[in-house]
């Protein structure tokens, strides 16, 4: 998707004139939605619809105070299921000697030194089992943001 339609979807249902021909607009920021369609018909056509969409998202944005770099990397996805961000249950199977075994882990991931670079750290459900797995991938993580934002700051 170009940049130019982001928090912008097209909405296409039935047939001209009949149905919607509308440009949506969809923007959540800290607990905050807003939501705001531009029809064909009112807006004079599906080009002029999409200017008004796109200057009413520009218009809102830079209304709306964006996130920082450091709560983007606090904020979980939400496929999330430790409710931890940088912290996921892996699943890898492995081919050893005829034989697929499979490694289930929690994994905790951070930059320490803002390059991109991801650091991992792997706890094993099978050795700590489920909970404990969990709870030392969080404090790795934890521990791992810690250093990283001393690192930043110099």
């Amino acid at each position: 998707m170009s940049t130019r339609l982001v928090n912008i979807t097209r909405i296409d249902i039935g047939d001209p004139p009949q149905g919607t021909h509308a440009w949506e607009v969809r923007i959540r920021r800290r607990g905050r939605r807003i939501e705001k369609t531009f029809s064909d018909a009112p807006c004079g056509g599906k080009r002029r619809a999409l200017d008004a969409a796109i200057k009413f998202r520009d218009k809102t944005l830079k209304q709306m105070k964006p996130y920082s770099k450091a709560e983007l990397l606090r904020i979980p996805n939400s496929t999330n299921r430790s409710g931890i961000r940088g912290v996921r249950l892996k699943q890898n199977f492995i081919r050893k000697n005829g034989k697929i075994y499979r490694y289930v882990a929690w994994e905790a991931m951070w930059c320490p030194n803002g390059d991109g670079r991801p650091k991992k750290l792997a706890f094993s459900v099978a050795r700590y089992g489920n909970e404990e797995a969990l709870r030392l991938a969080i404090a790795a993580r934890r521990k791992g943001m810690r250093e990283a934002d001393r690192n930043s700051r110099g």
